[in-house]
């Protein structure tokens, strides 16, 4: 989880219920405060910051499951895509997905790679 060292104890406990509560009003119900309160708390550049390290990180964690998932899941779609059995309707939708990813990953290597070569000439 994220260190809390930079944020004050308010902080801390602000950023905790931003975390655990699905809504900020709910986060504002469990930190026994309003929620125009709430939001004046979320104006500090430290627990924005905070937040958005969290969230990054929460992330980052969903986004490895995913990974690890997806070499199962591509195998369930060729499955069902070349299913001669299976109704049209879910072998076109499992091949237009399996398509959509395809094109997806590949705009994203790209992009990605184009970023890294823009990064390095700025250096």
């Amino acid at each position: 989880m994220y260190e809390y060292d930079e944020l004050t104890d308010e902080e801390a406990r602000t950023l905790e219920a931003l975390l655990s509560n699905d809504t900020r009003t709910a986060a504002a119900k469990a930190l026994g405060i309003s929620r125009s309160g709430l939001y004046k708390r979320c104006l500090s550049p430290s627990l924005k910051e905070a937040e958005r390290a969290a969230r990054g990180q929460a992330l980052s964690h969903a986004t490895a499951r995913l990974h690890d998932g997806a070499e199962r899941v591509v195998s369930v779609l060729l499955r069902i895509a070349e299913d001669t059995n299976a109704p049209a309707s879910a072998r076109v939708a499992a091949a237009n997905h399996y398509l959509s990813y395809a094109y997806k990953t590949y705009y994203d290597e790209d992009l990605e790679e184009r970023l890294r070569v823009l990064e390095a000439e700025l250096r």
